[in-house]
């Protein structure tokens, strides 16, 4: 049995539901899982980085969260259908962010999820509570 799991990132993202999947893994696990971000983490590595016991990010990474998007196709009815989806993912994401950071959800949506994506230093990681502490030694 291992102690803790060490999960290390550095990505632009990826497909929310896949990021969902592995969120749920993490908050399934009953080994504590420490996250350390490299290079960076945006989009949904940065929802993952988020979402570890142990957030570690290394002094130049940058990170950045912003608001679902998707490209669509398709009928009048599979617009109003994905607009439903993006609603929803919407509300989850803000919970997803207050739980992990205790950040508000006026703050959440104005800057987090606001109309532009945006960028985090590791100091600024430290201070909205993204990360727990700023290390080039996690190893």
């Amino acid at each position: 049995m291992h102690d803790k799991i060490v999960l290390l990132l550095n990505s632009c993202g990826g497909c929310v539901s896949d990021g969902i999947a592995i969120i749920q893994a993490m908050e399934a696990s009953k080994v504590p899982i420490t996250t350390i971000a490299l290079g960076e983490i945006k989009s949904m590595a940065f929802d993952i980085f988020v979402a570890g016991n142990e957030r570690i990010i290394a002094p130049t990474t940058i990170a950045m969260a912003h608001p679902l998007s998707l490209e669509t196709g398709g009928t009048t009815h599979d617009h109003r259908t994905y607009h439903k989806y993006i609603e929803l993912m919407h509300s989850h994401h803000v919970k997803h962010l207050k739980k992990y950071t205790q950040l508000d959800e006026q703050t959440i949506n104005e800057l987090f999820l606001g109309k532009q994506d945006f960028f985090l230093t590791a100091k600024d990681c430290i201070k909205y509570g993204v990360a727990d502490k700023i290390s080039s030694k996690f190893l």
